[in-house]
C-alpha cells in the first residue's frame, strides 16, 4: 500500500518509497531525465545529478558530502572550502527547481521520480503507483488540473486562485525564450532577452502582463498555446528563440492568439553579438513597439505605447547573472536566502555601478528583512533610501524604486508621502505584482480593507501562480479576520510551494485565530524552522502558547527575548506580542510604544488581529496616534 506523497505536477497519485528498487529502472529513468528539454542546457546540474544518482546506487550515499561533490562534480581542487564558496548548495537548489520543473511538465508519465530533499545530497527515488509508463504525456489539455498539487486524495483540486472570467483584450505573457544554441553562455543571453521585453512591455499601462515567475513555470516546457491561454487567462502568448552562428544572432520572435492558437505576426531580428547587452535591449524595443503596433492596434491608435524606454541596461554580463542568482535567493522569503541575494544584488553593482536593477533589487530585499529577522531599523531605512534613489537616478522609469521608497517614508510616519509613492510606482509600471501587493499592504495599514483586496486581486491576476502573490493574497483575508478564507488560499500556496515560510506561519496564524490552536502551533513550528528560528515567528510560537495556556513556554520564550533584547536592533514589537498572549496589557503597551520609538514598519496597528484585545483599551488610540495612522 503507498503513502500520500506530494511530488510536483502529480494529481491525486500514490507514491511509494522503494529502496529496493532495482538499478537498471533507475538508470533508464535518470537518462530520460537527462536528455530532457528541461536539462538541455544545464550541464552542471546534470553532472551533479548523474553523479548522485551513482553514487546512491553504489551504496556510497553516506559519501554525498558538500566537499566530495565540490571537488568531484565542479572541479574546483582539494583546497575547496565549502564554507567560502557555495557553489554546491546553490547547483543543487538548482537542481531540486529543474526537477521539480521536469516531474511538472515532461515527467508527468514517468514511471519512477527522482527526488533531492531539501538540506541533502542524497537522492530518493519513488515508483509512482498506476502512472503509465509511457514519456508521451504532454500537458496540453488543462493547465489548472495538469499541474494541481495535492497531500491528500480527498482535498479538491486547486483551482485558478482568482474568478474566472474571458481573457482581457490586452492581456499577454512572455514566455521564456528557447535558446537553440546549446550552451550555458547563450541561455544567459536568452533569459536575459526574456527579461528585457518583459520589463519593455510592463511599462505600458493599459496593457496587462503575466509576471515573470507565472511564465517561467513553462521554461522548456512543450505545451499547447490555448491550454496556457486558460492556465493565465491571457489573450496572447510571445514565444521566441535565438540562434547563433558564429558572431551572428538570429532572434525570431512571434505572437499567438490563444484562443485558436493561430499566429497573429511575427519577425525575426539578425544581429552581430559584439555587444549581446545591447542586441538585448534593442531587440526588446523593438518587438514592444511591433507588438504595440501590429498585434494591439485599437490601443495603439487610440492611447498610445505610454511607454518610455530605460534610459540605462547592464553592460557587464556577470551583473546580469549575479543579478538572477540574487532574485532566485530572493524568491525564497527566508532569513539566509535574503542575506545571500543581498550579497548577490551586490556583486551586480560591484560590476556594473551604472546598471539600475540591482540597486531596486537591493532595495527591496533591506524592505524584506524586518519581517524575517531582528535588524537595525533606521539603517536599513538608510538603505532603502539610498539604493532606490540611486535607481531612480540611473532609470527614472523604475516603479519598483518608487515603491521601495515609500517604506523610509513610513518609517518615518509621513503615510500620505508613502501613499503618493506607491501610486507612482504603479502608474509607472502597472503590471508589476510586488508593487501591487506593497501597496495594498499599505492600504490596509491606514484602515482600506475593500481596497487592500481589489489589489491582491490584481497581483494575482498579474501573477496567478506564484506562490508568494497566493500568500499575499490570502493575508490580506487574515487581516481582514476572513480566516476560513485566508486558510484555503494559504493551502493553495503551500500546494504550490510546500517549504513557503511565510504560508506556513499565515496559516498558524489565521488557525489561532479561529481557535484551532493544535492546527496552529503545528504550522508555526513548522515556519518558525523555515526561518531558522527568526525572531517574529518564535513570537508567533509564543502567543500561541500562551493562548493554549502554556504559560510556561511562553515565558521561557519572553525571557529569551528580554535577555537578546537591544533597543537600536531587536524587534519590540516580539516582546510585546508575547505580553498580549499572556494577558498583560501594561506590559504590552509599554513595548508597542517602543516599538513605534524604533520606528517599525512591520507594526499593523490598524489591521492587525493581533491587537483585538487592546483596541478598546483608550490607551489604543494613544499608540495609533504616535504611529500618525489616520
Amino acid at each position: 500500500m503507498g503513502v500520500s506523497h506530494k511530488v510536483d505536477g502529480r494529481v491525486g497519485q500514490e507514491l511509494t518509497t522503494s529502496p529496493a528498487l532495482p538499478p537498471a529502472p533507475i538508470r533508464v529513468e535518470l537518462e530520460r531525465v537527462l536528455s530532457s528539454r528541461t536539462f538541455r542546457v544545464a550541464s552542471g546540474q546534470k553532472n551533479l545529478l548523474r553523479f548522485v544518482v551513482e553514487e546512491a546506487l553504489a551504496d556510497r550515499g553516506h559519501l554525498l558530502k558538500e566537499y566530495p561533490i565540490g571537488v568531484e562534480v565542479f572541479h574546483r581542487g582539494e583546497s575547496f572550502d565549502p564554507r567560502i564558496n557555495a557553489i554546491v548548495r546553490l547547483e543543487a537548489r538548482k537542481l531540486r527547481s529543474r526537477l521539480a520543473k521536469y516531474y511538472e511538465l515532461e515527467g508527468t508519465g514517468d514511471p519512477i521520480c527522482i527526488e533531492i530533499p531539501k538540506g541533502a545530497y542524497v537522492p530518493v527515488f519513488r515508483e509512482l503507483n498506476g502512472s503509465s509508463p509511457s514519456h508521451s504525456s504532454k500537458a496540453h489539455v488543462d493547465l489548472p488540473e495538469s499541474k494541481v498539487r495535492g497531500s491528500k486524495a480527498s482535498e479538491p483540486p486547486l483551482e485558478l486562485l482568482v474568478p474566472p472570467r474571458a481573457p482581457e483584450e490586452f492581456s499577454i505573457v512572455v514566455l521564456p525564450f528557447i535558446n537553440r544554441c546549446n550552451d550555458e553562455e547563450s541561455e544567459c543571453f536568452t533569459d536575459g532577452l526574456t527579461d528585457e521585453l518583459t520589463i519593455a512591455l510592463g511599462r505600458i499601462p493599459w496593457l496587462r502582463l503575466t509576471a515573470r515567475t507565472s511564465a517561467f513555470r513553462f521554461k522548456g516546457a512543450d505545451i499547447d498555446i490555448r491550454g496556457i491561454g486558460r492556465y493565465l487567462n491571457v489573450r496572447v502568448v510571445i514565444e521566441g528563440s535565438v540562434r547563433k552562428y558564429g558572431r551572428r544572432l538570429r532572434i525570431a520572435v512571434q505572437a499567438n492568439e490563444t484562443k485558436n492558437g493561430c499566429r497573429l505576426w511575427s519577425e525575426s531580428y539578425d544581429r552581430e553579438l559584439d555587444d549581446p547587452l545591447q542586441v538585448q535591449q534593442e531587440v526588446a524595443l523593438l518587438v514592444t513597439e511591433a507588438l504595440t503596433y501590429r498585434v494591439f492596434p485599437e490601443a495603439h491608435s487610440n492611447l498610445g505605447t505610454g511607454f518610455a524606454g530605460a534610459t540605462t541596461s547592464v553592460r557587464h554580463p556577470k551583473a546580469y547573472e549575479s543579478l538572477a542568482a540574487g532574485r532566485n535567493f530572493y524568491n525564497r522569503h527566508t532569513p539566509g536566502d535574503f542575506e545571500t541575494a543581498i550579497h548577490y544584488f551586490e556583486r551586480a553593482i560591484a560590476c556594473d555601478p551604472y546598471f539600475a536593477r540591482p540597486y531596486v533589487e537591493l532595495a527591496k530585499s533591506f524592505v524584506m528583512l524586518p519581517f524575517v529577522k531582528a535588524a537595525r531599523i533606521s539603517d536599513l531605512a538608510f538603505q532603502i533610501k539610498l539604493n532606490a534613489s540611486r535607481a531612480l537616478e540611473l532609470d527614472d522609469n523604475l516603479g519598483e524604486a518608487h515603491a521601495a521608497l515609500a517604506i523610509p517614508m513610513i518609517h518615518e510616519g509621513d503615510w500620505e508621502a508613502a501613499g503618493r509613492q506607491f501610486r507612482k510606482g504603479i502608474e509607472l509600471t502597472p503590471g508589476d505584482a510586488s508593487t501591487r501587493t506593497w501597496y495594498g499592504t499599505y492600504l490596509l495599514n491606514i484602515g482600506r480593507g475593500e481596497e487592500a483586496m481589489l489589489e491582491g486581486q490584481k497581483a494575482l491576476e498579474l501573477d496567478p501562480r506564484s506562490p508568494l502573490m497566493v500568500c499575499y493574497y490570502a493575508k490580506t483575508f487574515y487581516y481582514l479576520r476572513r480566516f476560513d478564507e485566508a486558510i484555503e488560499h494559504q493551502r493553495r500556496a503551500l500546494a504550490l510551494d510546500p517549504d513557503l515560510a511565510m504560508s506556513h506561519i499565515f496559516l498558524g496564524l489565521a488557525s489561532v485565530h479561529k481557535g484551532s490552536y493544535a492546527r496552529g502551533i503545528a504550522e508555526l513550528e513548522r515556519g518558525r524552522l523555515l526561518m531558522n528560528d527568526a525572531v517574529h515567528a518564535r513570537a508567533h510560537v509564543a502567543y500561541t502558547h500562551a493562548a493554549m495556556g502554556n504559560r510556561e513556554r511562553a515565558t521561557e520564550i519572553l525571557n529569551a527575548f528580554l535577555h537578546e533584547f537591544r533597543s537600536d536592533s531587536f524587534p519590540a514589537l516580539a516582546v510585546a506580542e508575547v505580553y498580549i498572549g499572556l494577558g498583560d496589557k501594561e506590559q504590552a503597551f509599554e513595548w508597542l510604544h517602543r516599538a513605534i520609538d524604533q520606528k517599525d514598519w512591520i507594526v499593523f496597528l490598524k489591521c492587525d488581529p493581533l491587537f483585538d484585545r487592546l483596541r478598546p483599551d483608550p490607551r489604543f488610540a494613544t499608540l495609533l496616534r504616535r504611529a500618525n495612522v489616520k
